[in-house]
């Protein structure tokens, strides 16, 4: 506990109560939530609306806040949590999700819940954890709001997301999800990625279905289009 913090990313001294210099700190793939789309969180050419897609074919859920880009640090940070258990990193993220949340959401209220991202219990067997509860929880306390984590299941199988083209990711996930009876009118669906928004549009589905009213998603990293 007396020794400074250090960077994950580069190994040198890290600023204070975070395990990230100053240099990598400032060299993260920040989003600008300015410059994306409303709901899906996309760079949008029309600055503060929403995008053609999003006008032509809506998403379930009303926001997608991303916190970074996809790029090597971002990404790096991610992987070392959902593959290797590095919960270092996890903090890291949970740090400075917090501060981004907080700032968007100067004007409004905050979700009354945090949910993270199920996984389906054989591919949570199979890891030991869920990445998404290891940012949801920790978040929550610090945004000091609700975490449910059993409030929203997988109850379907499906292939890794990563594995599919975009045309099938969405039929790959329809039905995946079933939530429980709840009394929350909006909430957070976090998760650790989102890329093409399938996945989150699906289990936003779910939790409309037994009365929730909006769904705001919240993760780490937004993947943008090439």
């Amino acid at each position: 506990m007396l020794l400074p913090p250090t960077c994950l990313l580069c190994r040198s001294v890290g600023r204070e109560d975070l395990d990230l210099c100053e240099y990598c700190y400032r060299e993260l793939p920040w989003l600008q939530q300015d410059q994306l789309c409303l709901a899906c969180g996309l760079f949008c050419s029309a600055k503060g609306e929403v995008c053609g897609g999003c006008l032509k074919s809506p998403f379930a859920f009303q926001r997608c806040y991303g916190v970074f880009s996809y790029d090597a640090a971002s990404s790096f940070l991610v992987k070392q949590l959902k593959f290797s258990e590095r919960l270092a990193c996890g903090r890291v993220l949970v740090k400075l999700m917090a501060a981004k949340i907080i700032d968007l959401y100067e004007r409004q209220a905050l979700p009354e819940v945090i949910i993270p991202m199920p996984l389906h219990n054989n591919r949570l067997f199979r890891r030991g954890f869920n990445q998404s509860s290891e940012l949801a929880k920790p978040l929550a306390g610090l945004l000091q709001v609700s975490y449910q984590h059993n409030l929203l299941l997988r109850v379907k199988p499906t292939a890794a997301q990563s594995s599919l083209p975009v045309k099938k990711r969405r039929a790959n996930v329809i039905s995946a999800f079933k939530a429980k009876a709840s009394s929350y009118k909006h909430v957070a669906l976090l998760d650790d990625v989102v890329t093409t928004g399938s996945t989150a549009h699906a289990a936003a589905k779910a939790l409309l279905k037994i009365g929730v009213e909006r769904v705001d998603v919240w993760c780490a990293v937004r993947v943008q289009r090439s």
